[in-house]
């Protein structure tokens, strides 16, 4: 199945942009270039709820580690699991330990 992915790191930007905002409480009005969401609010959650990205290519690599909390790495081949966790560590500042990387090798 061929599926059309028009800007998704700019989507999933968006996205966790609003859902922070949802999750601390706020009555979130957002309208950006690719989602559109308001007024809304949530009545549960919190600001420790953790946001995770998935993805496999260097650019949703950097934005996970920029905006997320965690990332998960679905299906890397093990001899290129070093360099993407270095990458990780590099992005975020942090050694990949004290980071939350989840990975599922093949």
């Amino acid at each position: 199945m061929k599926i059309k992915r028009h800007k998704p790191l700019t989507l999933v930007r968006e996205m966790v942009e609003v859902l922070r905002l949802l999750f601390s409480g706020e009555t979130v009005r957002f309208s950006g270039e690719k989602l559109s969401l308001g007024p809304a609010q949530i009545n549960y959650g919190g600001k420790e709820i953790d946001i995770f990205l998935a993805g496999r290519g260097p650019k949703m690599l950097e934005l996970g580690a920029q905006k997320a909390d965690g990332f998960y790495l679905s299906y890397i081949y093990k001899n290129t699991l070093q360099t993407l966790s270095l990458s990780f560590a590099h992005r975020t500042g942090q050694i990949v330990k004290d980071s939350i990387l989840c990975t599922q090798q093949c």
